[in-house]
C-alpha cells in the first residue's frame, strides 16, 4: 500500500546523485581554469586569466615584464 513508486525512486535517486555530480563539477572547473590552456596565465595582482603574451592586464592594468 505505502510502497515507493517509480517516480518517487527516481526523484530519490536525482537528489543523492545530483550533489556528487556537482562537486565532480566543481573540481573539474578548478583543474581546467589551472591547467586547461597552457597560453593562459593569472596576473599576479588580480588573478584574472590572461594571454602570456599581453603587455598588460586588461582589468587592472599591471604591466606583465618580459
Amino acid at each position: 500500500m505505502f510502497g515507493i513508486g517509480h517516480w518517487e525512486m527516481l526523484i530519490i535517486g536525482m537528489l543523492c546523485i545530483l550533489p556528487a555530480v556537482a562537486v565532480i563539477a566543481l573540481i573539474l572547473y578548478a583543474y581546467l581554469r589551472v591547467y586547461g590552456n597552457p597560453n593562459l596565465m593569472a596576473c599576479p595582482d588580480c588573478r584574472r586569466m590572461i594571454s602570456r603574451l599581453a603587455p598588460f592586464c586588461p582589468k587592472c592594468g599591471r604591466p606583465m615584464g618580459k
